[in-house]
Parts: C-alpha cells; structure tokens; sequence
C-alpha cells in the first residue's frame, strides 16, 4: 500500500470515526405535558426551566426561559400576555400578536421572550406553526404585520421565518380544516444560532409594534433542536489506528 493509499485510507477512517460518533440533536417540546425541573407544569407559567432531552451531548443542558421584563425588549415591546400559553393542539409556545376576543388592542400571546443555557449550545432548528392574518373584512390586506422573529444576544443578531413561503394566510386549525396548520420543520441556515451559556438572548415577535386589531400574525415553536459546540471526538480506537498507519509509513519511507 503506497503512502498515498495509507494517508486517504487514514482520512476517510477518521471521517467515519467523526460521522460514527455524530449523535441526534437534543430537543425541547412546548406542549400541555412539558415539565419543568422540578416536575411543575411549563403552561400558564412566567418562566419555565427544562433540561434538554435526547442523545446529543447537548441533552443535559438547563435551558432557561421567562418574559422580558422592564429592562430588557420589554419596555420597548410590552408583552400583552401574562404567561406562557401553550396550545391545548401541542402546537407550540406562542410568540406575537393575536387578539384578545375581550380586549380586541391585547394580545393573547407575547412579545419577547428571554431565554438563557448554562452550556454553549446550538440552535439548529425544530418545528413551528405560523399565521398572518389577511382578512379584507377586517381591512388588513396590505397588513405590514409578518410573522418573524428576531433574535439577540451576545453576537446574534437575526431575524428568522420571515422568508418562509408556506405560512399560512389566515388563522386556523385541524376543526377547521385549515391547510398547512401542522407544525412545519424548518432548519435554521448555515450553522445554526449558538447561545453561549450564562448569557441571556431574547426572541422578540418583530413587527410586534405595528400590530393590533386586524393586523395580527403569530409564530408558535413546536420544537427547539439543539446540538453542543463542542468537537466530537474520535473514538481512542481510531486514534491508535491512524498512529499505527503514520508509523508503518514512516519506515517505509526509511527503507527507501
């Protein structure tokens, strides 16, 4: 086997090693059974912290999320809502604006929510659901009101689901036969979102400003996948076999 052979032979073992050892990503679910540490119920709640579930080395991770309070993006956008509200269709944690059927300028849901991970995480993508309201009857067919999301934080500073081209056009759901209301995946672009830990992030509903009775629209998350920023190591095995490979290279180089 000639040197050539021994290095790409070495390279595509390590590559295996490396995809081998690549786990599913950890994941949080916003649905009526999320629970938090402490076995308490996440619905109707101000805060809720939850570890992350799954086979990643992400899975561990406390993930820590409340509503923006004066201080934060909440004294720019008040959060009309006084908990989180997680839809009994385990559609997902709400975030945006659509109106309370008795206080018609209030939002059922919110507009910033804060959240914060004590290890570097990142975040890759997951499931949602998403509304905007365009209904001539109610004078809203040019709303300026999309369903986005912008988040920030220490080195982030994006705005994600505002090119998406399948949100639906009007509320909905399965009763009514809405199409498309089924939480949707999605996987964020390049490398993901990474939150690093002890640091707090807000994912705040854009165009929340702008919206009110008759300009309404929503993002609920269903899911949130995470994966850790760390390297993935190569099993001790493959390491031994890639040393052995470089030694029998070199005396052969030595014979020569």
């Amino acid at each position: 086997m000639g040197n050539l052979n021994l290095k790409t032979f070495a390279m595509s073992l390590g590559l295996a090693g490396a995809s081998l050892g690549t786990p599913q990503a950890a994941t949080i679910v916003y649905d009526n059974a999320l629970r938090d540490i402490n076995n308490d119920s996440c619905n109707f709640t101000r805060s809720c912290v939850v570890a992350l579930t799954g086979s990643d080395a992400a899975a561990g991770t406390i993930l820590s999320e409340g509503i923006a309070q004066n201080g934060t993006l909440g004294d720019l956008f008040p959060n009309d809502g006084d908990f989180f509200e997680l839809s009994i269709d385990a559609f997902g944690l709400g975030l945006g604006f659509l109106k309370n059927s008795n206080l018609p300028n209030t939002s059922r849901f919110l507009a910033v929510l804060t959240l914060s991970v004590d290890r570097d995480v990142t975040w890759t993508g997951g499931a949602f659901t998403s509304v905007q309201v365009l209904d001539p009857q109610l004078g809203d067919e040019n709303s300026s009101t999309t369903p986005a999301v912008t988040v920030l934080g220490p080195g982030v500073n994006t705005t994600i689901f505002e090119n998406e081209a399948n949100f639906n056009m009007a509320p909905g759901n399965q009763t009514q036969g809405t199409d498309g209301f089924e939480p949707r995946e999605f996987t964020l672009d390049g490398l993901g979102i990474t939150f690093l830990a002890g640091e707090t992030y807000t994912l705040a509903f854009r165009d929340f400003a702008n919206a009110g009775d008759g300009n309404e629209a929503l993002v609920q998350q269903n899911n949130m996948n995470f994966v850790t920023t760390a390297s993935i190591p190569l099993p001790a095995t493959a390491w031994m076999m890639i040393s052995a490979l470089g030694f029998l290279g070199w005396r052969k180089y030595r014979a020569a």
